[in-house]
């Protein structure tokens, strides 16, 4: 979708989170401040991903996959959800063999240009993403 889309798909203007972000490449939230647990990344003119994640000291949010995969599911429910396809990775800040536990799972879109991006800590989930490959792997903003 367009930028243009969005708005008017989720009846909101969307505002850079940061002033001066590149204008190729830019996170945005809803400017009226609702669902304030999603964000956008915008590539170009395109919406590229979408994240939903959990800010500390607030209620979990009330989003789920069309699997019912939500915040504070665990591993075993993504497991149960989306089969044996599922790649499993160590997540990035993460290290092995330490703890917290971290795991990012990947479940493709059957379209193979996409996918969901599933954050575990301790093997809940505490941040998943939708979008296209790229922008889906990257894990600080736009890089």
């Amino acid at each position: 979708m367009t930028v243009a889309e969005t708005e008017h798909a989720i009846g909101a203007k969307l505002t850079p989170f940061v002033e001066g972000d590149s204008k190729e490449c830019w996170l945005t939230g809803r400017a009226d401040g609702r669902d304030a647990e999603i964000s956008y990344m915008i590539d170009g003119e395109r919406v590229v991903r979408i994240d939903i994640y959990h800010k500390k000291n607030q209620p979990l949010p009330d989003f789920a996959t069309a699997a019912n995969i939500r915040i504070g599911s665990t591993e075993e429910d993504i497991k149960k959800a989306y089969g044996p396809s599922i790649k499993i990775n160590p997540a990035p800040y993460y290290p092995e063999g330490k703890s917290p536990v971290g795991h990012d799972l990947i479940v493709e879109a059957h379209n193979g240009k996409s996918a969901i991006l599933f954050e575990t800590e301790d093997f809940k989930v505490h941040h998943f993403r939708v979008g296209f490959h790229g922008p889906l792997e990257y894990i600080e903003g736009c890089d």
